[in-house]
């Protein structure tokens, strides 16, 4: 593995990454890589826009139609629980 030296590193910057290093309990070597992984390509959240087309087609109606009915699903039948 390679090592890398970092020098000039702004005193916000600093006290985040020992803050975070306390608080994980691990060294500060390992938060600083931990969090450059954050950055890597493969850890980025996927962002789809498949769906897209949809956004602000329903009516008002249909919404609260809709929003009735998971009110109703999401009703507990005390009896069911005993």
């Amino acid at each position: 593995m390679k090592t890398i030296t970092l020098r000039d590193i702004p005193d916000t910057i600093a006290q985040r990454i020992e803050e975070r290093s306390q608080k994980s309990g691990a060294s500060l070597s390992r938060t600083v890589i931990d969090m450059l992984k954050e950055f890597e390509p493969d850890n980025k959240p996927k962002v789809y826009h498949d769906l897209d087309y949809l956004i602000g087609s329903c009516s008002k109606e249909a919404d609260d139609e809709f929003q009735a009915i998971l009110k109703e699903q999401k009703k507990i039948d005390p009896e069911l629980w005993k």
